[in-house]
């Protein structure tokens, strides 16, 4: 069980990932998974982070207004999408924490690359 100082350090990077959401409309995973994972084990942070991070992404398609066209451009996405969360929450649950923190510094600093390049 992490500490109260843990959650509370977790919780705040959480919120500060909140507000870059809301500032720049992208990078509540990018940002939010890393810092609580410097709190706590790195499961908890990808599974309490996965859900906000869904329902905010749908919240930002209804109000920016999301055509049924595009809905059904990446309905393929979304069908493999279904497969691929079950299966990776079954890997997260058997996976070292510690290959998981690799992981994700690895998907962090391949993202901070990439977007340098347009």
């Amino acid at each position: 069980m992490p500490s109260t100082a843990a959650i509370v350090l977790a919780a705040l990077g959480i919120i500060f990932a909140v507000f870059v959401k809301g500032v720049a409309g992208i990078g509540f995973p990018v940002i939010g998974a890393p810092i609580a994972a410097l709190f706590l084990d790195p499961q908890t942070p990808v599974v309490a982070i996965t859900i906000p991070a869904f329902l905010m992404n749908v919240t930002q398609a209804i109000q920016g207004g999301m055509a049924l066209a595009l809905v059904r451009r990446f309905v393929p996405i979304f069908l493999l999408l279904v497969p691929g969360a079950v299966g990776c929450t079954a890997l997260l649950a058997t996976v070292p924490g510690s290959l998981l923190v690799l992981l994700l510094g690895c998907m962090v600093t391949a993202y901070a690359v990439m977007s340098l390049w347009p």
